[in-house]
Parts: C-alpha cells; sequence; structure tokens
C-alpha cells in the first residue's frame, strides 16, 4: 500500500512537493525541474531542491554524476539573489550510497586511480558546496548509518 506524499511546511503554509504551488492568482511559482547528467534541480521559490538520480547503483556519485552537479550549481549561483537554502535528496530508495570510483562509465575497469579522482573531481565539489552562499539540507530518504561510538 503506498503511503501519501509527505507535506513539507514552508512558512505558513502546507505545501505537497508532487504538485506545483500556487501563488494568490493561481498561478504555479514551481518552475520546470531542470535536467542534469544524473541530477534534476527545481527551484522553488527560495528553495533549491537538487536530486541525485543515478537509482540504479543506488545514486552513488560518479565522475559523470559530478558533472552534472557542478552545472546544477552553476544554475543555483545564477540566482545567488533568489536562492536562500539548498535542499539535497536522492531519487528512489536511496539518498547516495557513497563515491563510485570506477571512474568514467565507458572507461575499462581496473584502469581508474581513485586517488587522483578524489583530487581532481571529488574534493573540489566539495570545496565547492561548502563555500556555497546558501545553507545545505540533506533530506535522507531510505537507510542511513550513524558512526559507531569510540570505543572507550
Amino acid at each position: 500500500m503506498d503511503k501519501p506524499a509527505q507535506k513539507i511546511k514552508y512558512g505558513a503554509e502546507i505545501i505537497n512537493p508532487d504538485s506545483p504551488r500556487t501563488n494568490n492568482a493561481g498561478h504555479s511559482s514551481r518552475g520546470n525541474p531542470m535536467q542534469f547528467k544524473h541530477v534534476t534541480l527545481d527551484i522553488d521559490g527560495p528553495v533549491a531542491i537538487l536530486k541525485l538520480d543515478h537509482q540504479e547503483v543506488m545514486n552513488a556519485v560518479s565522475i559523470d554524476m559530478l558533472g552534472g552537479l557542478a552545472e546544477a550549481l552553476d544554475a543555483i549561483e545564477d540566482k545567488k539573489a533568489e536562492v536562500r537554502c539548498l535542499v539535497i535528496t536522492g531519487a528512489g530508495r536511496a539518498f547516495c550510497t557513497g563515491a563510485n570510483l570506477q571512474g568514467r562509465n565507458n572507461q575499462k575497469p581496473g584502469k581508474s586511480n581513485a586517488g587522483a579522482a578524489l583530487e581532481t573531481a571529488f574534493h573540489p565539489f566539495l570545496r565547492r558546496l561548502r563555500n556555497l552562499h546558501c545553507p545545505i539540507v540533506t533530506s535522507v530518504n531510505g537507510p542511513s548509518m550513524a558512526r559507531p561510538p569510540a570505543p572507550a
């Protein structure tokens, strides 16, 4: 049995994330989602919703997805005056299973250099997120594991 979509409360009004927001004149204020490589960006007023969308690998972040994420961040920075918060979520049953260090999809298996991928692609992207002009909220769907406590 499917559950109804969770309602998100912005200010004094309750919004269903699956239906477009309307203003007093009845016009939609939610833009069309922008599609990038394994990423969807939807800007809803002051909130940018970035969805990781590579469900076949449970949204593991690959070099290809990083390209899509960079393009999405460019779009967010283009609307810097409007966007006041970024929400990051995942499509399907997982938020993100980590980094896919295998390299590009067309690269031969066993030929990737994980250290170089981290230094040249993943770390610059994480620094870019850290320096983003607005706060970031993660909406984690699926299982999540907290760090185990340190031994006593």
